[in-house]
């Protein structure tokens, strides 16, 4: 689905700026999706399917049967519906409960996107071409190069767009101490528009 958003949401129709999730949506997802799986786990556990916790995988049928194909299609329309009307991964961010999981354990993830103050020169091309929309220039101002933001997937992205090879994903072992030891980037930096 989030491949499928990214594609249509380079035509949306409407253009928003990154917003923070909505906390209170992710929780509620979280609910429905823990009681839908002990639900089946029970229901399937009756019926002689699921043995304690081991699980026996050969119960599903390797067909496309029409069940399948019906959630796929529901899926990924659904995907071309919230990428042309809603922002970058909105659904990832607000509404999937991995995305909820992920991001929860990001806040802790030592292996961030870092910017290179001096190098940087405020283009905001990584910011325009982010996957899920992360405000890349308020980080550097703010944050001294460090893009600390929990829903930052990873991807590469920015790092591939930047011109001055000033993003590289690195270990940062203490947030606080990188940050002190950096000298103060907005003093630095050379505008490019």
């Amino acid at each position: 689905m989030g491949t499928t958003m990214d594609l249509s949401s380079q035509h949306s129709i409407i253009k928003m700026k990154w917003r923070n999730p909505k906390v209170w949506i992710r929780f509620l997802i979280l609910i429905p999706f823990f009681a839908s799986a002990f639900v089946f786990y029970f229901l399937n556990k009756e019926k002689g399917i699921t043995h304690g916790f081991s699980i026996q995988p050969l119960f599903l049928k390797p067909d496309f049967s029409l069940h399948y194909g019906v959630v796929w299609i529901i899926d990924i329309g659904s995907a071309i519906i919230l990428g042309l009307f809603l922002e970058r991964r909105w659904a990832c961010k607000n509404l999937c409960f991995m995305g909820v999981l992920c991001s929860a354990g990001a806040n802790y993830s030592r292996l961030i996107p870092v910017v290179d103050t001096e190098k940087c020169t405020l283009c905001g091309k990584c910011e325009r071409n982010c996957l899920v929309r992360i405000p890349m220039i308020d980080y550097i101002k703010n944050n001294k190069g460090l893009i600390t933001n929990s829903e930052c997937i990873l991807c590469g992205e920015c790092i591939d767009d930047c011109r001055e090879d000033a993003i590289k994903l690195k270990f940062v072992w203490s947030r606080k101490k990188y940050k002190n030891k950096t000298k103060n980037p907005v003093a630095n930096m050379r505008y490019v528009q």
